[in-house]
């Protein structure tokens, strides 16, 4: 059971001295504790909030929005074709459908083994007040794995990576020719 707590909730962060505004998609309450989720027309995974540094900090930002023990996170995935899809993490089984992941089982191995469910959601906490350090302290560099990933990105333009491209290929051919000739 759960009840639907908020919807859209517009609060204010200060974090690193930099005021934030942000909007809460979704939070239910259950009787673990909260659940806070995030609706996305594209993709999105729990599992970035399990890499370092964070892959998508969303979700844990608003955990500095919610003063209540969490039991759980996730994504809405909205398709207009599926509907809704859940792609959640949980401290409990009982909050978990089948595109969700439980705590115990991701804590039985790996960087997570033996972590409690409260750590986690600390270090989650902790890597957004990292990244608002980072940017108090003028750190404004764009981080990506995959060009992909700037899809959406306002500032495609600005990176000019046809050029970027372009210059390794130079660089590249370049070092392939010294390499001929020694």
């Amino acid at each position: 059971g759960f009840e639907v707590t908020a919807t859209e909730l517009a609060l204010e962060l200060r974090l690193a001295g930099i005021g934030f505004k942000i909007s809460i998609d979704r939070i239910d309450q259950t009787e673990q504790g909260a659940l806070l989720l995030d609706y996305k027309t594209g993709q999105a995974s729990v599992n970035d909030l399990l890499a370092e540094p964070i892959g998508a900090p969303q979700l844990a930002v608003y955990l500095h929005g919610v003063d209540a023990p969490i039991a759980g996170l996730g994504y809405g995935l909205l398709s207009s074709d599926k509907g809704v899809n859940w792609n959640l993490i949980s401290e409990q089984p009982g909050l978990v459908v089948k595109t969700g992941k439980t705590w115990d089982k991701i804590s039985e191995k790996g960087d997570w083994q033996d972590v409690p469910w409260p750590d986690f959601i600390d270090f989650l906490k902790q890597q957004v007040e990292q990244l608002a350090q980072a940017l108090a302290q003028g750190d404004a560099s764009m981080r990506f794995t995959k060009e992909q990933d700037l899809a959406y990105s306002p500032s495609l333009l600005a990176l000019r990576l046809p050029e970027v491209r372009a210059q390794f290929a130079t660089a590249f051919d370049d070092e392939a020719m010294d390499l001929e000739d020694n």
